[in-house]
């Protein structure tokens, strides 16, 4: 993902990471850089805060159907339409959790989106995990959040 311009004094506006965030370097000197400007370099790259969403998909329905293909696709589309992108882990993990004396079992794929900004995402969220749960026909439905910063 390129943040800059031709120009690297002048940063260029990105989806993720709002001007607010942004940390800048001095310009490039020809004299050989001292200990100050070595530490000055490492602030070349734009550092963005953000938020970090993993959405926990089930692969099946609780009766042991799978989960329409659809479904996932609509998701994704839906996400890259608010957010802009998203990672889909595609490998299949296993998510295990126990009530009472019963443990249960779930087969997962991971989605991982980007965020930069917090009140609307956790609104975002929110909305879509009521509406997942209830699209998916599930109990409840994983969704985690944290925050990350990209270099």
């Amino acid at each position: 993902m390129r943040m800059f311009g031709a120009s690297r004094r002048e940063p260029q506006a990105s989806g993720l990471c709002s001007p607010e965030l942004r940390v800048l370097s001095c310009v490039r000197r020809a004299k050989p850089p001292s200990g100050k400007e070595l530490r000055e370099r490492v602030l070349r790259t734009t550092v963005c805060a953000m938020l970090e969403y993993e959405l926990y998909l089930p692969l099946h329905y609780n009766d042991g159907r799978p989960i329409d293909p659809e479904k996932l696709k609509n998701l994704k589309k839906r996400l890259v339409d608010e957010f802009g992108g998203l990672t889909h882990f595609r490998q299949e993990n296993e998510g295990l959790w126990k009530i009472g004396e019963h443990t249960f079992r779930d087969r997962i794929e991971i989605v991982r989106v980007l965020a930069s900004d917090e009140t609307a995402a956790r609104k975002y969220f929110t909305q879509l995990k009521a509406d997942l749960t209830k699209e998916w026909g599930q109990q409840d439905f994983l969704i985690v959040s944290r925050q990350v910063a990209a270099v």
